[in-house]
């Protein structure tokens, strides 16, 4: 089954230079290393920082998409520094990652605040990558208790709210266990069977909020902090639609293990 992989460079890299480098450098591994097919079969989506990705765009390799790490919430107006959904649509930009964990840690993004981005998204018919995840795990807690449930069906409900019917099919939704991220200090590795449980309940969610003809066309995707190794480690999820790669996107040879490894799941 065609994956969505999706890779966050952050605030990476530190030039405009070593951003055409990377795409460059990139679409020569990809012929190297035979991954056309893979690249063709899938879905590859790459997000670098707003000011690279205008000439990233022009530079793109076949198959591979540019996409942005966050928009306003504002569509139009003074608000110094914000990039909207129109501007972003005029690009020719289609995936827009709302909600990251880091987004909602160091600037204070709240439920509503991203609940407004992907209403904006969806009327520029931009896809809208809505991150949600918990941020603590208490000693034996599982995907099925009932507090970690709370949470993520609260973001669900407060971020989504308003979207209609027709426009389910451009959500995609990332879940992100923050305790599992590598650059939390007391990380942890999170269990195959409990990441699945924890998609089966984002797909419930769907289905009694729209249908369960509706759930089925939404994307769900793993992202606790994927690299070339432990993605194998997931190719069991018969639920998972894809992953959100973080750090390990932004090393050449570490991205290009992980999509050499999608031949294998």
């Amino acid at each position: 089954m065609a994956k969505l992989i999706v890779a966050n460079w952050k605030q990476f890299p530190d030039t405009k230079e070593q951003a055409d480098n990377f795409i460059e450098k990139l679409r020569g591994l990809i012929s190297k290393h035979k991954l056309n097919k893979v690249i063709e079969n899938n879905k590859i989506v790459i997000l670098p920082p707003y000011i690279y990705a205008d000439r990233l765009i022009d530079k793109a390799i076949n198959n591979v998409e540019i996409g942005s790490q966050d928009v306003s919430k504002f569509n139009q107006g003074a608000f110094t520094g914000e990039i909207s959904s129109k501007m972003l649509k005029s690009m020719g930009i289609k995936y827009v990652l709302v909600g990251h964990s880091e987004r909602r840690l160091n600037f204070n993004e709240k439920n509503q605040d991203i609940n407004t981005k992907i209403i904006n998204c969806l009327h520029y018919n931009l896809k809208p990558i809505l991150c949600v995840g918990e941020n603590v795990r208490a000693k034996n807690e599982t995907a099925n208790n009932f507090r970690i449930k709370k949470i993520i069906f609260s973001q669900l409900n407060e971020c989504l709210k308003g979207v209609k019917d027709e426009d389910i099919k451009n959500i995609i939704i990332a879940y992100e266990p923050i305790w599992a991220i590598s650059t939390n200090a007391n990380s942890s590795v999170a269990e195959v069977g409990d990441v699945e449980t924890m998609m089966i309940n984002i797909r419930f969610w769907f289905e009694t909020r729209f249908s369960k003809e509706k759930a089925a066309n939404v994307k769900i995707l793993y992202g606790g902090s994927i690299n070339k190794d432990n993605i194998l480690n997931f190719k069991s999820l018969f639920i998972n639609d894809g992953f959100l790669i973080g750090k390990a996107s932004t090393n050449l040879s570490e991205y290009i293990a992980i999509l050499t490894n999608l031949k294998k799941i």
